[in-house]
């Protein structure tokens, strides 16, 4: 998965191509299992969770679940030819995409019981669907972060963005070592640690736009 970095943004395309596609049928088919295994949306609508979260802990895990990604938006609307184009396709992924995908695990773990959309599918007895939907979620995510850590890091140190990707990625798969089982924490941390820095970004650009399109001109002449 990490190697899929290197080759850059194209291969990043190339990927996403496929993956969203896939996950969107597989998952769509996941949540029409379900509603039949209910008996009908309004019996799915009426199933209550044996442990109810606390509000607090399901805000934080809505909120850090996406508000890396969308911090990190720009690394990739970048390359859109207008700004209303990065603007809306940013709207797409968060409020169809993004929505979508709380859906798909929504309506299958009312159902099944099970947390993790893969566990999910395969409790529908969906174990190849599960297997694709599991890996292509996986492989685009991690690429996504790390094309944007990467990024990240050149800017600083001045060094290629795609050793520094593959450097992050090796990091990143030990590191997850300790997540798997600290999940719920991570994004925790996540919904508190990154819209500061978000707001701090946004709130740079605004006050300076000045010194920004003077950056662009200065790079478009390159």
């Amino acid at each position: 998965m990490t190697a899929t970095v290197y080759f850059g943004i194209s291969a990043l395309m190339v990927l996403s191509a496929i993956a969203v596609p896939a996950i969107a049928i597989l998952g769509g088919y996941s949540v029409l299992t379900a509603v039949d295994s209910a008996g009908g949306v309004a019996e799915l609508q009426k199933i209550q969770p044996a442990e109810p979260l606390d509000f607090s802990v399901a805000l934080a895990m809505v909120v850090g679940s996406f508000v890396s990604a969308g911090t990190l938006t720009a690394d990739f609307v970048r390359f859109g030819k207008k700004p209303m184009g990065a603007v809306f396709i940013t709207m797409v992924a968060f409020f169809i995409g993004n929505s979508l995908m709380f859906i798909f695990g929504a309506a299958g773990a009312s159902v099944t019981g099970q947390s993790d959309i893969s566990e999910v599918m395969i409790a529908q007895g969906l174990l190849l669907p599960a297997i694709i939907v599991l890996g292509l979620n996986i492989w685009t995510t991690n690429d996504n972060a790390l094309y944007a850590s990467g990024l990240g890091f050149s800017n600083v140190t001045g060094l290629p963005s795609k050793y520094l990707s593959m450097a992050n990625g090796v990091v990143g798969t030990l590191c997850a070592l300790w997540l798997y089982n600290n999940f719920v924490g991570w994004l925790t941390f996540l919904s508190l640690a990154i819209p500061p820095i978000g707001g701090v970004i946004i709130a740079d650009f605004l006050i300076n736009r000045k010194r920004y399109a003077n950056l662009i001109r200065q790079n478009s002449k390159r």
